[in-house]
This record gives structure tokens, C-alpha cells and sequence, in this order.
């Protein structure tokens, strides 16, 4: 240094330090988060990969298969009331009653509840609700045919319960119409619902306002499909089973009850959050993949739905 040249003070000198130290971590950290973004999306592929195999192949089978097993939980859903009438009524004066599975968009046949003189006295009615009507958009109503006329021709409802299994789901005492959008004809006489005909068609309906979910619970794995194939030799009976076993979606293929091979098609599976249905020819899985830990970690899980081969 010249004489009559200035350094750097000690204060300076700190705040350089102190500049470069900042910028070095500030380098350091978006390192970092790019080395974890990049296995992020590493994850992420390798999930999405996981996922698409297994919905590949048990799509395959499914559009194969002319029967299909599912590991699904023996499950009930009744649906029950108390019902009398009062009047002189006549064999063409019914209560019906039928049950939609989209939220009330389409409605299945009606069902006969009760017809002609079944006195005054409460009796008791139960039905099993069909499993095609068991959805997340279930919804039943009441419709009345005859009741007309000036002779106090009335249908009563009461005490409606839905039950899965023993455990009842939904209780409406029939009270008030809070869960029902009723047409003119129904009234609430003394606690119970109460209808007597005389508008028109539409005023005849008491249906449900919100729709219930009745979705069954998920069945786990294994699942099964079989189907026969022929040629000019005669037939050949083909099993394919799909099962879960330490992370892995396993795939057995058997030709008439002799193994031929078995692989597994997925990796990384999440068995709590794998499962799959079947009901009226339709099959609907879920398969959820999970790669990776902590804040790089990914499950991509996605829903499938196949119909399967007419017999």
C-alpha cells in the first residue's frame, strides 16, 4: 500500500463477510431445493408410472373376465317403516315406493308397499335395498295410486329407518318434512306422514330431499377373474389373481387350475388405499401408489372403472 492510500476498515471488512455469507447460503438453499424439487418430480413420475401399470393390466383382465371375485364385506342395507290406512279402500288403491341411485335423476319400478283394506292398526314393513342402488346419490320416495274420492281414503307412514347391517343410518320419525319434498297430497296428521289423492300426478310423490350415502365399504384385494377361451382343440379355463404383498400389486395367471406365471405389474402400492367393487357388470378400482418420504414424498392415487365381458 502507498502511503496516503486508504483499507479497509474492520467495520467494512465484517460487512463483506457478512454480504458473501448471506449470498453462499442463499446459493445453498436454492441448490437444495432444486435437488428437491427434482427428486420430487422424480417421485412423482415414478408414482404416476406405478399407478397407470396397475390400472393397465387389471383393466385388461377385467374387459377379459366372465366372472369376478371380490374380497367385499358381506354388507345389508333394509330400509323400513310403519304403514296402516284408513277408508274403505278397493284393490286398485296401492302405496308404492321406489329408490334412485343419481340423486333422483332416473328412479327404478315401484314397489308395492301395501294394497287395499290393511286396517288402521300399524304394521310394520321392511326391504332390502337392491345393490344397484347403492351409491353415494341414494334416494328413495312414496307415490300413491287411487286414494281419491270423498270416503277418508288415507295412507300413513311413520317411524322410516334405513339400516346397514344392525346400525341404523338414517331415523326420521315422520314428524316434520325436513328430509322429504312432499306433494299437496301429503299432510302431517298426529306424528305421521298422512297422503290422500286428490290433485294431480306429481303431487302424488314424497321423496327424499337430500340424497344418503349408501356406498359400500371398499373391498380389499385379492381379486379374481375368470374366463374360458376355444379353439378347434376344445376349451381352455383361464384364472387371473391380483394380490397385494409388501408393496407390490401381484399378478397370478393360472390355465386350467396349473399355474403359469406370476408377476408383480406395480411397486410402492398403498394398501390402505387400494381397493375395488363390483356390482351389474361393472368393476370399479382404486389404486394409490406412494414413492418417497417426507417433503419429497408422493402418492398419486387414481380411480378406474371397466365393464366386464357379458356371459
Amino acid at each position: 500500500m502507498k502511503l496516503g492510500e486508504k483499507g479497509f476498515t474492520l467495520i467494512e471488512l465484517l460487512m463483506v463477510t457478512a454480504v458473501v455469507a448471506l449470498i453462499a447460503n442463499a446459493a445453498a438453499m436454492s441448490t437444495f431445493q432444486v435437488l428437491r424439487n427434482t427428486e420430487s418430480n422424480r417421485n412423482k413420475m415414478a408414482a404416476v408410472n406405478q399407478v397407470q401399470n396397475a390400472g393397465y393390466w387389471i383393466s385388461l383382465d377385467a374387459q377379459r373376465a366372465q366372472t369376478v371375485e371380490t374380497n367385499e364385506p358381506e354388507e345389508t342395507f333394509t330400509v323400513s317403516w310403519e304403514h296402516r290406512e284408513t277408508g274403505d279402500l278397493e284393490s286398485d288403491d296401492y302405496l308404492y315406493f321406489a329408490f334412485s341411485s343419481d340423486n333422483g335423476s332416473t328412479w327404478g319400478s315401484n314397489n308395492v308397499a301395501f294394497q287395499g283394506n290393511i286396517g288402521s292398526t300399524p304394521q310394520s314393513f321392511s326391504h332390502a335395498i337392491p345393490s344397484e342402488y347403492l351409491s353415494d346419490g341414494f334416494k328413495m320416495r312414496f307415490y300413491l295410486e287411487g286414494f281419491g274420492g270423498y270416503g277418508g281414503e288415507y295412507a300413513y307412514i311413520d317411524n322410516i329407518a334405513i339400516i346397514r347391517d344392525s346400525e341404523e343410518i338414517f331415523t326420521d320419525y315422520c314428524s316434520s318434512f325436513t328430509n322429504w319434498d312432499n306433494g299437496d297430497v301429503w299432510d302431517i296428521y298426529s306424528g305421521e306422514f298422512r297422503g290422500h289423492h286428490d290433485y294431480g300426478e306429481d303431487d302424488r310423490y314424497l321423496a327424499m330431499s337430500n340424497a344418503l350415502d349408501l356406498t359400500p365399504v371398499a373391498a380389499e384385494f385379492p381379486l379374481t377373474f375368470e374366463w374360458a377361451t376355444w379353439d378347434e382343440f376344445g376349451g381352455t379355463e383361464h384364472q387371473v389373481t391380483y394380490s397385494l404383498a409388501d408393496g407390490k400389486l401381484i399378478r397370478s395367471h393360472y390355465i386350467d387350475e396349473n399355474p403359469l406365471i406370476e408377476t408383480y405389474i406395480a411397486q410402492y402400492i398403498d394398501p390402505a388405499n387400494t381397493s375395488c367393487s363390483f356390482a351389474n357388470g361393472k368393476l370399479t378400482f382404486t389404486v394409490t401408489a406412494t414413492v418417497g418420504s417426507g417433503p419429497a414424498g408422493v402418492s398419486e392415487s387414481r380411480q378406474f372403472r371397466v365393464l366386464t365381458r357379458p356371459d
